[in-house]
């Protein structure tokens, strides 16, 4: 499918294209219709509430099928030329259009896709390349368990279906305030993992400081039942 741009560079989209959601998701059509629709929406803010603008962009980093990695591959998979080509300007310039014209709520959205875009980066950078800073608190002793980015994609996709605590777990992690492992445990999608010393002494000594006399105390009679039992 040839591209039309106009004078800035900005795709022409064909306007008798249906709803995106009307063509196979992941299809080509569903690529160019979706974008299609974030450049309308685009347009509309500039004279309306952005949440419709920003739901898209959420949608657009969450999905399986994000768009600038299909199409147009003018675009060269980057989200920068991405969205240069479909809304003629950076996700710089069109956060701050987001953001002022919606406020806290507005700040919530952009925290939401700025963390999904880093994380983004962060996988697709090549080895030898800085990326940006994200931050992975996933260690070998737990390798098994799921990534930070898996932990982040379902925060983000509980956070779009309207979930108020994961909205604020989702915005305190893209400020920084909570490492992906602490926005799991405050979810309740983690158990929290206390590290200890094979050592009795020391381990006795760790759980001591670290936990409760009630919580200690439950733990000698868990223990005495195992130990003990017939």
């Amino acid at each position: 499918m040839a591209l039309k741009l106009n004078r800035n560079g900005r795709i022409v989209f064909n306007p008798l294209m249906g709803p995106y959601n009307s063509y196979p998701q992941g299809s080509q059509e569903w690529h160019v219709a979706f974008s299609r629709s974030v450049q309308s929406e685009f347009d509309r803010m500039q004279f309306a509430h952005p949440k419709d603008f920003a739901m898209l962009l959420v949608k657009a980093v969450n999905t399986d099928y994000r768009p600038w990695e299909h199409w147009p591959k003018e675009a060269k998979k980057s989200p920068d030329r991405y969205f240069r080509m479909v809304i003629g300007c950076s996700w710089d310039e069109a956060r701050r259009l987001v953001i002022g014209q919606g406020g806290e709520e507005g700040m919530q959205w952009v925290r939401v896709i700025d963390g999904a875009l880093q994380e983004w980066e962060a996988e697709n950078t090549p080895k030898g390349r800085p990326a940006l800073n994200v931050s992975v608190t996933d260690n070998k002793a737990h390798a098994t368990r799921e990534s930070a980015a898996g932990l982040r994609r379902r925060l983000q996709k509980r956070a779009i279906a309207g979930d108020d605590q994961a909205q604020e777990i989702v915005a305190k992690l893209a400020a920084g305030e909570l490492s992906p492992n602490a926005a799991a445990i405050a979810a309740g999608m983690r158990e929290k993992y206390i590290r200890i010393s094979p050592s009795p002494s020391k381990a006795a000594k760790s759980l001591a400081a670290k936990q409760s006399r009630r919580w200690c105390l439950q733990l000698l009679d868990e223990l005495s039942a195992l130990v003990f039992e017939d």
